[in-house]
């Protein structure tokens, strides 16, 4: 049987997350934190893939990404793949690293991903691991204040959103991520339909037109949801 369809466009941001096999520690030290983010980067070159924002954590990371075409699950099998063989020969082990298929939401592309960028910067707080965002140095926070100069986050799009220019967008978005309630109930699935899509009715109802008659995977919860291009509400004024 073939594998099912998951959601992915071209012309759109997902939000993508990884995690290991059954909730394992597999970013256990700065080496092999360094070693993802490398691989990240290669893939970046070598499909053209934007990475916005990201977090590795101990047991899972998260990116902010954009791929032209419907490459996104290329790029996500040469991450996986390679850091999967990385770490099964440094642990002299076999098997599954990550767990099940990596999960990728559709973002509409602007405002929307304001929320994204703080919720994948908050990980380490909300984690407890630091008391002050930027101590934990394996998020792209440090590269949007300008502490960190050359890593393979992709500022640029993010910051417009705050700013003409990086001077008076760097305040905002310091502001914005002060504003962040990283300990309440503000999580990623907030907002976003069928925890799946993110955006505006106009976007969300371009998206579930796009997957009508598809197959979408079981990890999608929402799926009849998404099958519903129009609400009894919409078929009943027409």
């Amino acid at each position: 049987m073939s594998r099912q369809l998951r959601i992915v466009f071209p012309g759109v941001v997902h939000h993508i997350g990884a995690r290991g096999f059954e909730k394992s520690f597999i970013f256990n030290d700065a080496k092999e934190k360094q070693h993802l983010l490398d691989i990240i980067g290669n893939a970046s070159k070598k499909y053209g893939f934007v990475v916005h924002a990201y977090a590795v954590m101990g047991n899972h990371y998260h990116i902010l990404g954009e791929v032209s075409g419907a490459r996104l699950p290329a790029v996500m099998h040469y991450i996986n793949m390679r850091y999967g063989l990385y770490y099964n020969t440094r642990h002299n082990r076999k098997g599954h690293v990550f767990e099940r298929r990596y999960k990728a939401l559709v973002i509409q592309k602007g405002e929307h991903m304001k929320g994204q960028v703080q919720y994948i910067h908050m990980n380490p707080i909300r984690a407890r691991i630091e008391e002050k965002l930027g101590e934990y140095k394996w998020t792209s926070h440090n590269q949007y204040i300008g502490k960190v100069k050359n890593g393979i986050a992709d500022r640029t799009y993010v910051l417009s959103l705050f700013g003409d220019d990086t001077k008076t967008a760097i305040p905002e978005y310091e502001a914005y991520m002060a504003n962040s309630k990283v300990l309440g109930v503000n999580r990623i699935e907030k907002g976003i339909y069928g925890k799946a899509i993110l955006g505006d009715d106009s976007f969300i109802k371009k998206i579930k037109l796009a997957i009508d008659n598809k197959c979408l995977p079981d990890e999608i919860n929402c799926r009849n949801e998404l099958k519903q291009i129009y609400s009894p509400q919409e078929v009943i004024k027409a």
